[in-house]
């Protein structure tokens, strides 16, 4: 169970003097979070095979439990922010305006994790950091200037400092793994197994209280998640320049726009109990930093006493350029359009796309793990086309329909060429990024674990991919190439039924993917990368199983070309959806 409780309160205030409006006021925002989410806490359990579920023998069993006696069964968490603003608009002149504005935010948050006092004397590290108290200084400036008397054209742009949020997820994991606690116990266990027997477990197991309880044993390894203290919500700097242009036919609009956006906090998850392999054997001859192995071995561990450490800090990397030019007609003799292209690119250090400290840490395509590392952001669009036709007419007298179709064709979304295995030692695999050789000869590549066969068959997908041309360089950036290109066509249609007065009831139908089924030749299907949990760290397998030899050069296999895409079910159906909604 996931409990929020979200309250805001704002006032705004404007006064008038001469040419200048100025506008003051503020906004408070506060969040009480009661998580209750106990993952494995019904336990999970394994057959090795058919036989074994009906005879009920040799089931592993596994299941977390909680001692409520030194930490509370729910993670009690609680967010407040509170934002004080002003603006001055001054009027110049009839063609030009100007905004000048600053916004001061403060952030709250009067629970803390439990401090670990065991964890910080053994690593150093404090695991009760938050955000209370990081104070935000965001400026920001505007102008719209009128090129003509009519206004026919105009110039606007402006700067500023924008603060945002992120999951509460980013900073919860700590309250929810602090190293005490929090534990497991199986069936596979040397000291107080679990019965082996499903029927034994499920006599013992209470479905009015499914959270398992009991008594902790401190010597236990475990994982524990910690923000810095002073952590700072996302922020970017961005500016944008526009000129609009209003055309002489269809009482429309031209726009171009250019926007530019730089990180100024990121948030980034590292861990720190990754062991880095000591002498000539730490750096690979590719440039690669090499770890002894998942932190879950305790041989492997740089602090033997827990397993992963999730570290969640600021990052101030990352940046995004857009530009775009619109051509708009608003609704007007009961129709409009909108025709739309965008260009653009964007850059990460780390995408922030999944739900635990460790997916977060084990989603990401590196070449030197817990180092920032800028490329190609999970979620840029580099090309996209937006068309939207509407039109409004009375099937039945004061009874308006509107029927709208709205088109896009946009780039596919990027994905990474990674090695199979587990390369650098980091306990995860599947996500290393791939190094191009120059050819056989290569100094960093050791190819005797590929037949001649299977080095033509390489080098020649190398060629054909387009991978070859990063051959000699550090390593190939994350999401360089674009799964194929996505077209898509709706259909929406409401019709407007008057209740009484201003009140109406509206019914609406939606075709979505209508272009899917008018023609599967014209518009496809959604095609990605085969790997790509929760829509991002979207990968394409290079190699079989990679690994470094004793004098560290890369030892690929290789036995079939990688894996092509996938058809993405859900994004390739047609499906219609029929709803109602009041409107006062």
């Amino acid at each position: 169970m996931i409990n929020v409780t979200n309250q805001q309160l704002s006032a705004t205030g404007d006064y008038f003097w001469n040419n200048f409006v100025f506008t003051g006021g503020f906004q408070r925002e506060w969040s009480d979070f009661l998580n209750l989410f106990r993952a494995g806490s019904y336990g999970l359990v394994a057959f090795r095979n058919l036989n074994d579920f009906l005879a009920d023998t040799n089931a592993v069993i596994t299941r977390n439990y909680v001692d409520p006696a030194v930490r509370p069964l729910a993670d009690i968490s609680e967010f407040a922010t509170t934002g004080v603003f002003g603006q001055a608009k001054w009027n110049v002149s009839d063609r030009l305006n100007l905004n000048f504005g600053v916004r001061f935010e403060f952030a709250e948050a009067g629970l803390k994790p439990a401090l670990n006092q065991a964890f910080l004397t053994a690593t150093g590290f404090r695991n009760d950091g938050s955000l209370d108290g990081v104070k935000t200084f965001s400026p920001r400036l505007g102008f719209n200037y009128a090129l003509d008397e009519k206004r026919t054209t105009q110039l606007r742009g402006g700067v500023g400092h924008f603060l945002g949020r992120s999951p509460w997820v980013f900073f919860s994991n700590s309250f929810g793994n602090t190293g005490v606690g929090s534990f497991s116990r199986s069936s596979t266990d040397t000291v107080s197994p679990l019965s082996p027997s499903f029927a034994a477990y499920m006599a013992t197991f209470d479905p009015a209280s499914p959270i398992g309880t009991g008594t902790d044993n401190p010597t236990l390894r475990r994982e524990v998640d910690f923000n810095d203290d002073g952590i700072k919500l996302p922020s970017v700097w961005r500016a944008n320049l526009a000129i609009d242009r209003k055309l002489p036919f269809l009482d429309s609009t031209v726009t171009a726009e250019y926007v530019h956006s730089k990180v100024d906090t990121g948030l980034r998850t590292t861990n720190e109990n990754l062991r880095p392999l000591t002498g000539t054997a730490g750096l690979a001859l590719d440039g690669r930093a090499r770890f002894a192995g998942t932190a879950g071995t305790q041989a492997n561990a740089l602090y033997p006493a827990y397993t992963n450490m999730y570290r969640v800090s600021n990052a101030n990397v990352g940046k995004s350029d857009y530009f775009s030019v619109t051509w708009d007609r608003p609704m007007k003799d009961n129709w409009s359009f909108n025709l739309a292209y965008t260009r653009g690119r964007a850059t990460e250090a780390q995408a922030n796309g999944q739900t635990t400290a460790g997916g977060q840490f084990n989603r990401n395509v590196v070449f030197n793990q817990n180092t920032i590392e800028e490329g190609t952001a999970d979620f840029e669009v580099k090309d996209r086309i937006q068309l939207s036709l509407s039109r409004q007419f009375e099937i039945i007298k004061k009874y308006k329909s509107t029927v709208s179709l709205y088109y896009e064709g946009r780039t596919g979304s990027p994905y990474s060429y990674v090695f199979g295995g587990d390369p650098n030692g980091d306990g995860v695999t599947f996500n290393d990024a791939v190094v191009i050789p120059t050819g056989p000869t290569d100094s960093r590549f050791d190819f005797s674990g590929m037949t001649s066969a299977q080095q033509t068959a390489f080098f020649a997908f190398l060629d054909t991919s387009g991978l070859s041309k990063y051959a000699g360089q550090a390593f190939v950036p994350k999401n360089t190439f674009v799964e194929p290109w996505v077209n898509r066509l709706d259909l929406n249609f409401k019709q407007d039924i008057p209740i009484r007065g201003s009140a109406k009831l509206q019914v609406f139908f939606d075709f979505i993917n209508l272009g899917t089924f008018i023609s599967k030749k014209t518009f496809g299907y959604t095609e990605v990368a085969p790997f790509g949990p929760n829509d991002v760290f979207r990968t394409r397998t290079l190699t079989g199983t990679t690994t470094y030899n004793a004098t560290g050069q890369l030892r690929p296999t290789y036995t079939t070309d990688p894996t092509g895409f996938n058809i993405d079910n859900l994004q390739s159906r047609w499906r219609i959806q029929v709803g109602a909604k009041i409107i006062f």
